[in-house]
């Protein structure tokens, strides 16, 4: 492979949307520039511009140097790419039909007034009276650790529901990292630690579509765990609800337009306790709630199957990304 300094690639200069153009000569450069561009780690030339920020700029630009294989390779170094990114297009494709479907379903299937198995009337139970609220403690990200100790206290943070949980459960089983309080001395009530079918709504949301997320804890047997910063935990009076039932209602029926539309503030929504406290819950009976957990289950767990092959087909884009774009393999060539 030939390096060729970035200076022999730019052209003219950074305009002011922070865009730089490059040539991408027939003899120079293919396809596979886009993708050794996309992937190097770039880290080493940023410059500081101020507090937290960091910039690219042609100085630093200019002192890369580009490793280029012949025409050919690149060619066809492209070509196995594409296949692998056409196949994470696809993946993407049927995943957002998944996910889709699965919406439909639910709301079709929790929401009383439009479907009823059986034709069985759902009760409508008052919050304050079938319900509790359990304590949160506000826990900032800083005294949180992501470091598996089994000595150590669980704690759901607000973010982490929006970002990382969003398949509405926490399952404590099957989850590799679920952030722990790094204070020893933290010590709380046995009343205030988090148990199987409990559900922890984020009670703040950066934008409308958050309002209302919640998850569901799952396995958690013997472990310790609680409710964390912006967060509101709630428990429902033993027999009401089977578990597994609570997220999926709180995600699809009535009951998230009713916390959407309650919901206070301009940049950031947020949800209060009384919000919570004044919902009037629709139930069916437990064996109706058992089919329709069950459904949905099935229907989640299609789509986890989906989107478990979109991040190997990602994983291995990637390694075929690192030895190919590197020179490691060498790609064979008739």
């Amino acid at each position: 492979w030939k390096e060729l300094p970035m200076t022999l690639l730019i052209e003219g200069k950074f305009n002011v949307n922070n865009h730089a153009h490059i040539i991408i000569g027939e003899k120079n450069l293919t396809e596979w520039f886009y993708y050794y561009f996309n992937q190097r780690e770039l880290t080493t030339y940023l410059t500081r511009q101020g507090a937290g920020r960091y910039k690219l700029t042609k100085d630093s630009l200019i002192k890369i140097l580009l490793p280029i294989p012949p025409l050919p390779e690149q060619k066809h170094i492209a070509q196995i790419l594409s296949t692998w990114d056409a196949a994470i297009d696809n993946c993407k494709t049927i995943i957002e039909k998944f996910q889709l479907r699965n919406k439909g379903l639910a709301q079709q299937l929790l929401n009383s007034g439009r479907w009823k198995m059986n034709n069985e009337k759902w009760v409508n139970h008052s919050f304050e009276e079938k319900f509790v609220i359990l304590r949160s403690h506000s826990i900032s990200r800083e005294g949180l650790s992501t470091e598996n100790n089994s000595n150590k206290t669980y704690c759901i943070h607000y973010g982490d529901i929006h970002t990382k949980y969003k398949s509405g459960f926490i399952d404590f089983k099957k989850m590799k990292i679920i952030p722990q309080i790094i204070d020893d001395s933290f010590c709380v009530n046995s009343d205030d630690y988090l148990k199987e079918g409990d559900l922890i709504i984020a009670d703040a949301s950066e934008d409308y579509e958050g309002v209302g997320e919640c998850v569901e804890i799952m396995n958690i047997e013997n472990k310790k765990a609680v409710s964390g910063l912006h967060t509101i935990a709630i428990r429902a009076t033993k027999g009401l609800v089977v578990n597994g039932f609570l997220s999926y209602l709180f995600s699809y029926s009535e009951l998230k337009n009713e916390l959407r539309k309650k919901a206070t503030g301009t940049s950031v929504y947020s949800v209060s306790k009384n919000t919570i406290k004044k919902l009037l819950i629709s139930l069916p009976s437990l064996e109706i709630q058992i089919k329709i957990t069950n459904i949905l289950n099935t229907a989640t767990a299609e789509l986890n199957q989906y989107q478990q092959k979109l991040q190997q087909l990602q994983l291995q884009k990637k390694g075929l990304m690192q030895q190919l774009l590197t020179g490691k393999v060498r790609v064979q060539i008739k």
